[in-house]
């Protein structure tokens, strides 16, 4: 890139585990470097992106890269050896999120609801959890222990023993009495654990392997 890039030119790295000492080393001396880890949101301006300077950035460099990616979402300021937590959290995060919603919409599914009812469901309680975290600036622990303890119908169920891992949906309380069979059904303790995503893994692989 050296002789691509003239001198003085502010480069803006989104090569994620790619740090801003081996992006200089291929650009004219002295050239500013902001390392940027962006995330999928951005898509529809709801982005979280988090910067770090290179060794030859100046104030105006970051506030020039914030201006730009505020225009798709939010920016925060890291040093750069946090770099790959960020990647962990708001970079992949979506995708975690996204793997959640998946698990919900198809234990709705499990549970009777049309798709597109379980769909709406989860997407619109997802939106709406959010929003509850960033303009109520409640704590998260605090706003899941109001849920826990205010009568609401998830609160019996949750209240019962936490889940070890994310996928499932708990029965025995909160409307969720009825009992199912199926093979991702677990017994823990309280919990009665619909898991969809392995049933839908056991439905699709065991045929599979069966016939190798």
């Amino acid at each position: 890139m050296r002789g691509d890039v003239r001198p003085g030119t502010l480069v803006v790295s989104l090569a994620a585990g790619i740090p801003t000492t081996y992006v200089e080393q291929r650009l004219p001396d002295g050239t500013p470097v902001v390392r940027v880890m962006p995330n999928t949101p951005a898509l529809v301006d709801e982005g979280m992106a988090a910067i770090s300077p290179g060794a030859h950035c100046a104030e105006a460099h970051l506030e020039q890269v914030e201006s730009m990616l505020r225009a798709v979402g939010r920016v925060v300021r890291v040093p750069e050896k946090h770099q790959d937590a960020v990647t962990a959290i708001s970079g992949s995060g979506p995708a975690y999120l996204f793997y959640v919603v998946e698990a919900m919409i198809e234990a709705g599914v499990l549970l009777g609801l049309p798709r597109v009812t379980a769909t709406e469901l989860t997407v619109q309680t997802l939106v709406g959890a959010g929003k509850m975290l960033r303009e109520t600036g409640a704590p998260h622990r605090a706003a899941r222990e109001r849920l826990l303890t205010g009568g609401h119908d998830g609160g019996g169920a949750a209240r019962t023993r936490r889940p070890q891992g994310a996928r499932g949906v708990p029965h025995g309380n909160g409307g969720c009495s009825r009992p199912l069979t199926c093979p991702g059904q677990r017994q823990r303790g309280g919990w009665r654990v619909v898991d969809p995503l392995l049933v839908r893994w056991i439905n699709r692989e065991m045929p599979t392997r069966a016939g190798t």
